[in-house]
């Protein structure tokens, strides 16, 4: 909500959380989550062990992942690699397993009451994390508590491979596979202007200010050849 001051016209926000509605598009069975999670640390706790990985383990309520272990997990595996940042191929690696495991996982309790939740296995570039729920279910339950309809809806994102988190997302909307903030921009200006009608006046992005020249002054070095003939004639 917006309150407007009718002297100075400025506009105060006040942000009221509606989280409470997201439980109605979507709310996983809490023992479920637990029994997937302990599923995906059996498998990355496995993968480190393989692959003799410096990496943490850091468990959340809905969430699992690995990252770089520092000292201890040097000490852990004196041989591996992962102390400050580990390899692609590793965590890549990592993820397919973890993706075959929880695959397994979901077969096993898929016809009991308590089924699998959907979730997300992927390498975020330094670490591998399995989210519960993935960008299909955020997504489509955000469309659906804005009641849009799917042609409405576009997803933006960089990670579309198998081992990315965007990839779910490609099931419910449209989706622009981007690679850096640049290109997000550039879409973002061709949705305000093709679809919305934004004038190009409206879109041009102000220009970064220049810094002032320095008044310092600047000796330049003098040639090498110059400075020995110096030295010669100095010593002579």
């Amino acid at each position: 909500t917006a309150i407007s001051d009718s002297e100075s016209g400025k506009l105060t926000y006040t942000l009221i959380s509606n989280e409470h509605l997201w439980t109605q598009v979507w709310n996983p069975d809490p023992q479920a989550v637990t029994h997937f999670l302990d599923a995906a640390e059996a498998s990355l706790t496995s993968s480190l062990s393989d692959l003799q990985l410096r990496a943490r383990l850091i468990r959340k309520s809905r969430a699992i992942g690995i990252v770089s272990g520092g000292k201890e997990g040097k000490a852990l595996f004196p041989t591996g690699a992962g102390s400050t940042s580990m390899p692609r191929e590793a965590l890549d690696e990592v993820v397919l397993r973890l993706q075959a495991d929880l695959l397994t996982h979901c077969n096993q309790v898929g016809q009991t009451d308590r089924p699998a939740p959907p979730f997300c296995a992927f390498n975020g570039g330094n670490d591998v994390f399995c989210d519960i729920g993935n960008k299909r279910v955020g997504v489509d339950g955000l469309r659906k508590l804005l009641d849009l309809p799917t042609s409405s809806v576009l997803h933006i994102g960089d990670q579309f491979l198998n081992t990315g988190n965007d990839f779910a997302a490609r099931a419910c909307c449209p989706c622009v596979w981007i690679t850096n903030e640049v290109e997000t921009r550039q879409v973002l200006k061709h949705i305000l202007r093709d679809a919305l009608g934004a004038p190009d006046a409206a879109l041009k992005e102000p220009q970064p200010t220049m810094a002032p020249p320095s008044s310092e002054v600047v000796h330049e070095r003098e040639p090498k050849a110059k400075q020995s003939k110096e030295i010669c004639a100095a010593t002579k």
